[in-house]
C-alpha cells in the first residue's frame, strides 16, 4: 500500500518541522496542515474544527500532539479503515501534501526531488488520472502526463494535447494547482498550454 508509505514520511516531514513553517497552502503553516491530515484521516466529519485545532498546535507540544494523532492507526472496526487502507482515497493526497510541505518555504525555487520506485511512480500517475478528472472538468485540450522514467499517462482527451513532464510529485503539484512550486515542462500548441496553465491555476 503505497498511500501507507507516503504517509509515514510525511509524519517524518511534519516531525522534524516548526509548527509556524508556510506550506504551499495559501495561508496554511504545517499546523493547519497536520490539523487537517488528522482529521480527514480520523475526524472527517470534525473538519469545522480544523481553526481552533491547527490555532492550538501553534503549541510546539500540541502540533506534535496532532501529529501523533495523524499517524495513530485507524481502528480496524472504524468505518474509515478501508478507506484508510485505499490508494485511491490517498495517495495523490498524501503526495501532494508532502510537497506542500518540502517546498512551502522556497516555493518556485528548485528542491531536491523525490525518487519514487518505478511501481510506486506508476501508482501515483494511475491516481493523478481519476484526481484529473475533477481539475480538468471543462478544459478544453487534451492532457498528458510523462515522467522521466518513461511512464506516460493519457489523462484527457481533448484537441490540441499538451504533454506534461515532470517527476511524480512534480506532475501531482501541477494538477492541483500549485504551478509556482512544479518544476515541469509544458509540451504542446503554446495556445493550448496557455489555456491549460489557465485551467489549473
Amino acid at each position: 500500500m503505497w498511500s501507507g508509505i507516503e504517509r509515514d514520511a510525511l509524519v517524518r516531514a511534519l516531525l522534524a518541522t516548526d509548527p509556524q513553517t508556510p506550506t504551499l497552502c495559501e495561508g496554511w503553516q504545517a499546523r493547519h496542515l497536520a490539523a487537517h491530515l488528522y482529521l480527514r484521516r480520523h475526524r472527517p466529519w470534525a473538519m469545522g474544527q480544523l481553526s481552533s485545532l491547527a490555532e492550538r498546535a501553534a503549541d510546539p507540544a500540541a502540533y506534535l500532539d496532532v501529529v501523533a494523532g495523524f499517524a495513530a492507526p485507524v481502528p480496524a472496526r472504524s468505518p474509515l479503515a478501508l478507506l484508510d487502507r485505499s490508494d485511491a482515497a490517498n495517495l495523490a493526497e498524501y503526495v501532494i501534501h508532502h510537497e506542500d510541505l518540502r517546498r512551502g518555504e522556497a516555493a518556485g525555487a528548485e528542491s531536491a526531488a523525490r525518487e519514487f520506485p518505478a511501481e510506486m511512480t506508476a501508482a501515483v500517475l494511475a491516481q493523478l488520472r481519476v484526481f484529473s478528472m475533477r481539475m480538468l472538468r471543462g478544459c478544453p485540450v487534451g492532457v498528458a502526463l510523462a515522467t522521466p522514467e518513461g511512464i506516460s499517462r493519457v489523462v484527457r482527451t481533448g484537441p490540441a494535447p499538451v504533454t506534461i513532464r515532470g517527476t511524480a510529485a512534480d506532475l501531482a503539484l501541477a494538477l492541483a494547482g500549485r504551478l509556482r512550486a512544479a518544476h515541469v515542462r509544458w509540451v504542446g500548441p503554446p495556445r493550448a498550454i496557455e489555456a491549460l496553465r489557465h485551467q489549473l491555476h
